[in-house]
């Protein structure tokens, strides 16, 4: 009996050592992880037999399950209808440190976000003028970036985007004129990925030093988020000064807010629908440690896939 796949917390400053014993044994590390005090190894395919003398390895913090993530596929767009009494997009925008969008005269120019998800369409005709870069997490996700779903391509769109008309005649704006980098660290069409990937796309997209992290995906919420590795990132990512945006999730019960968005110091969005109710589908908390959450709800935006010929 194997399981799939296994992340390892290491000591900070231990990694190269826990990656050498690993090797001795026979196992090859698929991913390396470090990003500032926070340290990951992951394995692929482990018999469950070893696991005992994995836990054993000098240097390791603690052993995580690295378990299937999906996308969260409706995904909620702020509108300032929606936001808290007496605020709106531009007091969110200025609170975060960040320039405001378009309605209030601001575009978010020289703002760089980072989308982590399954790739972008570049040649698509909404990101005429805009500076998007786009890179996938090795080697889980094969050497190809592009966009096998469209979600990807969707959510960047949402974030910044400029109304271009398309052969077909659509036409759309983005929140706002930011600069993109684009992480693909979801494996398949329908969006499945692993914490380990999505650790790994963190680190990838930390190279282009954004100041916003967006990522609608997620999965059950099993470990407190001072345990569980992806809210332990996202809290740190805050600290660091970045504004993390999370999916609440679409479990659409109690209690179900899924990891990533467990972690307290990100932003967490759930969704309501068209006539400003919570959307039957949104995840709601309270989340595994008890706390509030979500932190904002959004009116649901929907979207074909988009192909570059749309």
């Amino acid at each position: 009996q194997r399981l799939e796949s296994v992340l390892l917390e290491v000591y900070t400053g231990r990694q190269a050592e826990v990656a050498a014993d690993l090797m001795a044994r026979g196992n090859r590390a698929v991913h390396r992880i470090a990003i500032g005090p926070l340290s990951f190894v992951s394995l692929d395919n482990v018999p469950v037999k070893a696991i005992p003398e994995l836990r054993k390895l000098r240097g390791i913090l603690r052993l995580h399950a690295d378990p299937v993530l999906r996308l969260n596929l409706m995904t909620p767009r702020v509108s300032r209808a929606m936001m808290p009494s007496g605020t709106g997009t531009a007091a969110v925008w200025k609170a975060s440190g960040m320039e405001v969008p378009f309605g209030e005269g601001y575009t978010g120019r020289e703002t760089k976000v980072c989308v982590i998800d399954t790739g972008t369409w570049v040649a698509h005709e909404a990101f005429k003028g805009t500076k998007l870069e786009s890179v996938a997490v090795m080697p889980n996700v094969g050497a190809a970036v592009g966009d096998n779903s469209g979600h990807g391509t969707f959510v960047a769109a949402q974030v910044s985007s400029l109304p271009n008309l398309s052969p077909r005649g659509f036409a759309c704006r983005g929140m706002s004129e930011a600069e993109l980098v684009t992480v693909k660290a979801l494996r398949t069409r329908f969006g499945v990925s692993r914490p380990s990937d999505v650790l790994k796309a963190v680190e990838i997209g930390l190279e282009y030093e954004p100041k916003i992290f967006s990522l609608s995906l997620g999965g059950p919420a099993e470990d407190s988020q001072d345990v569980d590795p992806l809210a332990k990132m996202m809290n740190w990512l805050t600290d660091q000064g970045k504004l993390v945006c999370l999916a609440a999730g679409n479990d659409g019960e109690s209690k179900t807010i899924n990891t990533p968005g467990i972690a307290s110091k990100a932003l967490t969005v759930g969704a309501v629908d068209m006539s400003g109710k919570l959307a039957s589908f949104s995840s709601r908390g309270p989340t595994i440690d008890g706390l509030v959450k979500p932190d904002v709800l959004g009116t649901s935006a929907f979207g074909a896939r988009p192909r570059a010929a749309d």
